[in-house]
């Protein structure tokens, strides 16, 4: 179903409801799904893009330890060449913790560079499987820029600051990191940032969008078919199942006569028994019980 059909089916089903109209809200929210359908082609967690984790180059923690007036002796620059390597192991460990798996592949002179991609999970609401919103919202921020411990932007995907972990006061000094992202035009994130922004609720844990998102539920179980047709010698002839007793009886030339007469003679009998008693005893109550539940089989 495409967005103008559901728009349309709206229109027919409520066309004069107000704007607190609680079937235009659902329906609004089915064309998450919608979009999703049209996003889910194929499971996002299955696009690979590139990560770069960037450490102080020699020349930034030369002037830095200027600043501070640290003289860099050889110890100290070998327990500052072991924080970089402590902090871009933590780097890893904060992009974990934000749902994006990665595996370090190489390295230059002030990058580990690497392979990575968003964790999904499984949702029978959803068309495809759910990229993670913490994910998202990482690579959606730092995709046209970087997450830096130069300002705040690192604390909001880190906010214990475990990127610190096992690093000596020195090289929290002088030493800054950034991760960054590349080669992400197959996760569709423009799509996606759209989704975000309009429906974050849809990656809450309990919410009417995940409950309605197929709009099919709107329409309920498909109606019960109960006429049926049967070709007798190049003639269709046509029956129909009774909805109180369930009998199957037929004969009917055509499709309008068998679904009018629904009814079967006994059920028919049964009805007008019931009527002719309830006229003469004066009991009407029990005639308002729904038929099919009168007498089944």
């Amino acid at each position: 179903m495409t967005e103008a059909q559901i728009a349309e089916a709206v229109r027919l089903v409520k066309p004069d409801d107000g704007d607190n109209d609680v079937l235009r809200q659902i329906v609004g929210k089915s064309l998450v799904q919608w979009k999703l359908k049209e996003l889910g082609k194929d499971d996002i967690s299955q696009k690979r893009f590139g990560f770069y984790v960037g450490t102080s180059s020699e020349n930034d923690i030369e002037n830095r330890a200027e600043e501070e007036g640290v003289i860099l002796s050889d110890a100290i620059w070998h327990s500052l060449n072991a924080d970089i390597h402590t902090l871009e192991r933590n780097a890893c460990d904060v992009l974990r913790k934000n749902n994006i798996s990665c595996n370090p592949e190489s390295h230059d002179d002030n990058s580990l560079i690497g392979s990575a991609w968003i964790e999904s999970y499984p949702d029978p609401t959803q068309t495809s499987a759910l990229p993670s919103a913490k994910a998202l919202k990482m690579v959606l921020f730092a995709r046209n820029d970087f997450i830096g411990t130069y300002d705040e932007s690192f604390e909001e995907f880190d906010p214990e600051k475990k990127i610190w972990d096992g690093v000596s006061s020195l090289g929290q000094k002088l030493i800054d990191v950034s991760i960054s992202f590349l080669s992400t035009e197959e996760l569709n994130l423009d799509d996606w940032d759209e989704v975000q922004q309009a429906h974050p609720e849809i990656w809450g844990l309990r919410n009417e969008a995940k409950e309605y998102l197929d709009f099919n539920t709107l329409l309920g179980p498909p109606v019960e078919n109960r006429v049926h047709v049967k070709n007798v010698n190049g003639v269709p002839i046509f029956s129909v199942r009774c909805p109180g007793c369930k009998r199957i009886h037929g004969n009917f030339r055509t499709f309008n006569e068998a679904s009018s007469n629904q009814q079967c003679k006994y059920c028919t009998r049964d009805y007008v028994d019931m009527m002719l008693k309830a006229n003469e005893t004066g009991k009407y109550k029990h005639l308002l019980k729904k038929h099919d539940k009168r007498r089944s089989k």
